[in-house]
This record gives C-alpha cells, sequence and structure tokens, in this order.
C-alpha cells in the first residue's frame, strides 16, 4: 500500500552511479510483496518486534534521504536489509549475512554487506528503537491489519 502511494518517489531515482542505488531495481520485482515478507518471516524467522523494528528503520531510511521513501523498485532490498538489521539488533542469535542474501534475492554476501553498510550510513547507526517506538508501531499495525489475514503482529512483543 505505501509503495502505491510512494509514486512520486519512483520518479525520483537516484543516478546509478549513486550508492544508494544499490537499492533500486531496474524493474519492479515480480514476487508479491506479501508473498516476499511471508518468505523473510519463514526463513528467516522474524519475530513481530524485528519487523515491526524493520519498519521504524524503513521510516527513518525514508526520513534521512526522500529517495529511500520505499517504491515498487526498491521495497526487496530495502526490506530484507531492515529486517537482517532490526534482527541483529534485537535478537540474541541471528543469521549470517549470507542466509539474509539467499532469502531475500541478493546476489551474495558481498552484496548484502554493503546494502547493510548503506542503510547504516543512511541511518547514522541509529538501529535502536525504544519500546515506546516499537509499541506505536505495533499498534498502528495491529489497526492496519485488523480483518486481514496477517496475524503475526497479534502476539506480544519479544
Amino acid at each position: 500500500m505505501v509503495c502505491e502511494e510512494n509514486v512520486a518517489a519512483e520518479a525520483n531515482l537516484p543516478g546509478w552511479q549513486e550508492d544508494i542505488s544499490a537499492f533500486f531495481s531496474v524493474s519492479i520485482p515480480q514476487m508479491p510483496t506479501a508473498a516476499y515478507v511471508d518468505r523473510l518471516v519463514t526463513y528467516c524467522k522474524c519475530s513481530p518486534t524485528v519487523l515491526t523494528v524493520a519498519l521504524v528503520l524503513l521510516d527513518r531510511c525514508a526520513a534521512a534521504d526522500s529517495r529511500l521513501a520505499v517504491s515498487g523498485y526498491n521495497l526487496h532490498r530495502l526490506l530484507v536489509t531492515a529486517v537482517m538489521l532490526a534482527s541483529k539488533s534485537v535478537e540474541d542469535r541471528t543469521f549470517a549475512n549470507a542466509h539474509f542474501a539467499v532469502i531475500g534475492g541478493v546476489e551474495g554476501t558481498a552484496e548484502m554487506a554493503k546494502l547493510e553498510r548503506l542503510m547504516l550510513h543512511a541511518l547514522q547507526w541509529r538501529v535502536q528503537v525504544d519500546v515506546g517506538t516499537i509499541s506505536v508501531y505495533r499498534a498502528r499495525l495491529e489497526q492496519h491489519s485488523r480483518g486481514s489475514r496477517s496475524s503475526f503482529f497479534s502476539s506480544t512483543p519479544s
């Protein structure tokens, strides 16, 4: 839904020589967003808290650089990177970059590390999210998902 609202972001794509262009595809990926999120949740064993923190990180990226507002061209790569960073900041144990690369459809460990570095730079290394912010995002997600098939946000924070 946010991608559809960010049509203007698609008109403001970075030049291919810019570092952040690593987040952008030449064309919009064929895999629907819901299927991609399901894939990340299933194979990266994402908790609701990891997903919530990932959304906070995505919002912070967009605030830091408007070209990083999610769009059809960058959503998958931004999402897998945000989930990986959220997992690393929230969970005691997490998968290696290579695992996230395979699950996220990223070309390899070096590319995943580049995406991680670029997102950390955009975030100015601010990956910690306080409990209050998590609660606000969780409430918004629950309000949005009422009546939908997504129920993984309804459990208590981990």
